[in-house]
């Protein structure tokens, strides 16, 4: 456990390394998570520390205009960016795309980029989730810590509003969910 986490915290390490080693990490809880109960408060912790220091999120103005005027937008700019850009008829030359991606950079170590947000918000899932499966179980001793769950409640409810990914969004409301099935759940109702 503690070199996956050496990974994920690593800022030199590309975003998919860091992504990789948070999956592995949720592989962990979900494979056997009485294992990880030692580190859990840590690596809980350490996935919403990433989640909202790495987020990106969008502004209210932007929250409230309509994809029609998104896409108007963007073809707007995509005009004036043809028309600015010159290229010799003999040379062709790379452009780098507006939204980089790890398809476009795999090796990037830019945190910002949503796939290692994702990751984070998978490995809060599959925590969820075996606290869920481990309460109708009756397995005693895996329990997410109480003060975590109610971070990541706030957290995770703030992302699932104004990020700017809609995968990170969606993932993001889909834990919110399970974490309100995670206390029917301990609480003992179906």
């Amino acid at each position: 456990m503690p070199p996956l986490f050496a990974i994920v915290r690593s800022k030199d390490a590309p975003v998919a390394i860091r992504s990789s080693a948070l999956s592995l990490l949720g592989d962990c809880v979900d494979t056997y998570p009485l294992a990880v109960l030692p580190y859990l408060e840590d690596l809980g912790e350490g996935m919403l520390d990433l989640i909202q220091l790495e987020g990106v999120f969008v502004t209210p103005e932007q929250i409230q205009k309509t994809k029609e005027q998104v896409a108007r937008e963007e073809k707007e700019k995509e005009e004036a960016e043809k028309k600015k850009k010159k290229f010799d008829d003999d040379e062709e030359m790379f452009q780098a795309p507006a939204n980089p991606s790890l398809d476009s950079d795999p090796t990037s170590t830019n945190a910002k980029l949503p796939p290692l947000r994702r990751a984070a918000i998978h490995f809060f899932a599959l925590m969820i989730r075996s606290t869920i499966r481990d309460a109708y179980d009756q397995v005693i001793g895996f329990s997410a810590p109480t003060g975590l769950i109610q971070r990541a409640r706030n957290t995770l409810g703030y992302v699932a509003s104004a990020d700017e990914d809609m995968m990170v969004r969606i993932m993001a409301r889909e834990t919110v969910e399970l974490m309100d099935q995670m206390q029917r759940a301990l609480l003992g109702v179906d």
